[in-house]
């Protein structure tokens, strides 16, 4: 499932943070998530950085009936689309500057017709300039030495907030063989590949990459695999996994 076609609506409805943007919820349910790949649960550019949102798959009970959610084969990831910069790029702020890249991206999985871009996980906007060029605007708070990753389409990955979610001492989620992919290296947004908030899971076999902020700031980190402990205090399971 894609859900990059209903991202438009969340600047139209009038509800800013206060909404959230799910692939897959249940809510005091239960039930098995097989074979499926989600993707493209991303907020409006706009929102990217200051709202908590864009989550995958999110498991949550608040009451007796609980929730159980088995997870298996599911995919949570897009084909990178990275290149590299030919030469250093200073702090400052660039409007429509010529920046060499490896290569600009245009393979039939991913092609770059403009828009946000990554430049060693600073977020500014640029468009295509030839085949080892693109035009570059926006603030660069620091330098990027030659070679950083310059990544094309970053709001296009699988999710924004985190990639799967299990919250509440009433929820328990079974979790294998799993790829949970993020953005990479950002100063934009910590991202979580899964986040187990007082809830038990187990997680096997599964594959989380990517989940990384390089913005800095109190508390403002990123974890492939994030657990809360449960208000009483119990352990949460137990995960066994390739970082």
């Amino acid at each position: 499932m894609n859900g990059s076609n209903g991202v438009g609506s969340l600047d139209t409805d009038g509800q800013g943070c206060a909404q959230s943007y799910v692939g897959i919820y249940f809510d005091d349910a239960s039930g098995t998530v097989s074979g499926v790949d989600v993707t493209g649960m991303d907020v409006p550019l706009d929102q990217f950085g200051t709202c908590s949102s864009g989550r995958g798959i999110y498991a949550a009970s608040d009451g007796a009936i609980g929730s159980f959610l088995t997870l298996d084969q599911t995919s949570l990831a897009v084909p990178q689309c990275n290149t590299t910069l030919s030469l250093p790029l200073a702090a400052g702020t660039y409007s429509s500057s010529f920046v060499g890249v490896k290569r600009v991206a245009q393979s039939k999985k991913c092609k770059f017709h403009g828009g946000p871009v990554l430049v060693d996980g600073a977020l500014l906007s640029a468009s295509p300039f030839g085949a080892r060029t693109i035009q570059v605007s926006g603030t660069m708070p620091y330098q990027a030495p030659g070679g950083s990753t310059v990544s094309f389409n970053p709001l296009s990955s699988a999710y924004d907030d985190a990639g799967v979610v299990c919250e509440n001492a009433e929820t328990t989620c079974t979790i294998d063989d799993a790829t949970v992919q993020g953005m990479g290296p950002n100063n934009q947004v910590s991202q979580n590949g899964i986040e187990v908030l007082g809830a038990s899971a187990t997680i096997g076999s599964s594959k989380v990459t990517d989940n990384s902020f390089s913005g800095g700031g109190a508390g403002a980190v990123s974890d492939g695999i994030k657990s809360v402990e449960r208000r009483d205090g119990r352990a949460l399971g137990q995960h066994r996994h390739r970082q």
